[in-house]
């Protein structure tokens, strides 16, 4: 096989490849194995414990005595969390969101996997943690 042809299937699986993990055009709610936090799931809570601080404009006095928060987010093929989005709240305030999606987008996740190839996954998140004053 002369060298240009193989030289040419080469760089078209390296394109497909990238264009594959670039981009989530179907996203998975069930896998083989679901994404994780890398760290696992004690770790993961412990980020979320850590993460969810007031900032320093607001007190204690503003919120609940118990925090609902549910949000979604997507994980994609190389780990890295996109399109996240809050569903539900018992508070609203929009710095202590965007602190924690903040956050959330600089988490690295291990990808989900489905019949051995790499996926993008929705993970779900219910948090309910009563507050200290």
């Amino acid at each position: 096989m002369p060298y240009y042809k193989i030289l040419f299937v080469l760089l078209y699986m390296c394109i497909n490849n990238f264009q594959s993990a670039a981009q989530c055009n179907k996203i998975y709610t069930k896998a083989d194995k679901a994404a994780e936090f890398i760290g696992g799931k004690h770790a993961w809570k412990l980020f979320l414990e850590r993460s969810i601080l007031l900032p320093d404009s607001m007190s204690i006095d503003e919120l609940p005595g118990c925090l609902l928060l549910r949000f979604e987010f997507v994980v994609d093929k190389a780990g890295k969390i996109t399109e996240v989005k809050f569903l539900e709240s018992n508070f609203k305030n929009d710095v202590l969101i965007a602190t924690i999606k903040e956050k959330l987008l600089k988490t690295k996740w291990t990808p989900a996997l489905l019949n051995k190839r790499k996926v993008c996954f929705k993970h779900t998140q219910f948090i309910n943690m009563r507050l200290a004053v």
